[in-house]
């Protein structure tokens, strides 16, 4: 669920040669999951006509600093969030944030008895005016509301990724299917579709067990990112691939059924033969004083025939018997 455990993690002190200082960090634990929150302070008028500039610098500076000071290479950091804190009636850099984004007022869930507070959450970046208006208290739970979003986004783009490359896999199994294949794509589909039921868990602790300021930013950032439509994709996939892997498990067995009725048939066919010659046998044995069925009779009929011809009847019938079930499959 969405339980956090914060650790404090060093601050930067000013340095000339980086735009901006580390004021505050913070390392978040959540689901298996890390996040880091950093408050950076700087000018952002070397940007001012440069947003990508500015996006790049925020994102180098945060990377930086958790190969610096938390022993992880840049490249397993997935994402930065860029958020600009900003006082009431002060401004985010010009084209900061983008058309679309989603914007809610959280003066009253924040407890702000004077001025506004508001939280505009948009796909890389957001904006919070009226910080300065915010107790301690209230921006941390914006920020542990940001987290809780993060977290509840990248669990299902997790499973997103499982449900990707399972499918890949069964896509390559379409020629032709094996049954071991088969049933160790069934057994990740399962737990796919547990991992996607127990996703929808952590959006139900959100909406029943955070209340306030933490969740109206949460809510808002999941808006923002259309959480809804996404998570919808995501289930959807996930009941395709277990009907993909159902039916592939319908081929496999329509293979297996029609080898062991291919067999059945064989035996079938090769029964005639054995009969034949049943037959044949039957027809010459016997002690020496007499033979079976007398002078005359099926017996009699059968030692007076060649038996080589009743062989090769036997033989033609069952070849008739196997052209006329092939023709029916």
């Amino acid at each position: 669920m969405l339980v956090q455990r914060w650790v404090d993690a060093p601050a930067l002190p000013a340095r000339p040669e980086v735009a901006f200082d580390i004021d505050k960090a913070a390392l978040c634990e959540v689901g298996g999951r890390s996040y880091l929150a950093l408050e950076a302070v700087g000018s952002v008028s070397a940007f001012e006509d440069d947003i990508v500039g500015l996006e790049t610098a925020l994102s180098g500076h945060a990377r930086q600093y958790v190969a610096d000071h938390l022993g992880v290479g840049q490249e397993h950091v997935p994402w930065v969030a860029r958020y600009a804190l900003v006082p009431e009636g002060g401004k985010e850099p010009v084209h900061w944030m983008a058309a679309e984004s989603e914007c809610t007022d959280v003066t009253q869930a924040a407890g702000v008895s004077f001025g506004e507070v508001a939280v505009e959450m948009g796909w890389g970046n957001g904006v919070i005016r009226g910080w300065d208006r915010l107790s301690e208290p209230s921006r941390y739970h914006i920020v542990r509301g940001i987290i809780d979003a993060q977290h509840i986004w990248n669990d299902a783009a997790a499973i997103m990724t499982r449900n990707d490359a399972a499918f890949r896999a069964v896509i390559g199994a379409q020629e032709r299917p094996r049954r071991k294949e088969i049933r160790r794509l069934a057994r990740e589909a399962a737990s796919i579709e547990i991992d996607a039921s127990s996703h929808q868990l952590l959006f139900d602790d959100l909406i029943q067990n955070v209340q306030g300021v933490r969740r109206q930013s949460a809510e808002v950032l999941l808006r923002a990112w259309r959480y809804e439509r996404f998570v919808g994709r995501m289930l959807d996939r996930v009941r395709d691939l277990a009907q993909q892997i159902a039916n592939l498990q319908t081929r496999a067995e329509s293979r297996y059924q029609g080898a062991v009725q291919a067999t059945l048939l064989v035996l079938g066919f090769l029964v005639v033969v054995d009969t034949a010659l049943s037959f044949i046998g039957t027809a010459f044995s016997g002690d020496v004083t007499g033979v079976p069925g007398g002078e005359s009779g099926i017996f009699a009929a059968l030692r007076d025939s060649d038996a080589d011809v009743m062989l090769a009847g036997a033989l033609l019938i069952t070849a008739l018997l196997v052209l006329l079930f092939a023709r029916r499959r």
